[in-house]
């Protein structure tokens, strides 16, 4: 396994998507629990679940350009390293957003006075319906 797991990190170091998949296939459950562990450090107040968490993290591994990692070891202090972040991006977010962070400010339209009907029509149109 050790042997398959080298051969593929070196395929996937070389660009080879599908060895990236395999090596992703091969390792998912330890890093479930690598995942399952930096939630739990982080203490109960994460509402982010663990799949979640690893998924998060497999797409943000997968699309940097030019990490090489020599071994196992390497890789998954990697991933802990990606999934803490991503912990604290989520907690930064969440903390935002019960502190307005989805307020937005928007900038009203004024060209509406442009726009205006000429006064002499409005008497006109006012005239013909008056003689109606």
């Amino acid at each position: 396994m050790e042997v398959k797991i080298a051969s593929l990190m070196a395929d996937a170091d070389k660009g080879d998507g599908p060895a990236a998949e395999a090596l992703f296939t091969a390792l998912y459950a330890e890093l479930h629990r690598l995942a399952k562990r930096e939630l739990a450090r982080r203490g109960t107040f994460v509402s982010l679940g663990v799949t979640t968490l690893l998924h998060e993290a497999y797409l943000d591994i997968a699309g940097r350009c030019g990490a090489s990692f020599p071994d196992q070891g390497h890789f998954m202090g990697y991933a802990a390293r990606v999934m803490r972040g991503l912990i604290i991006d989520y907690a930064r977010r969440r903390r935002a957003m019960k502190r307005g962070g989805q307020f937005e400010i928007s900038a009203m339209v004024t060209d509406v006075a442009d726009h205006l009907v000429d006064e002499r029509e409005l008497l006109q149109v006012s005239e013909a319906l008056d003689s109606l």
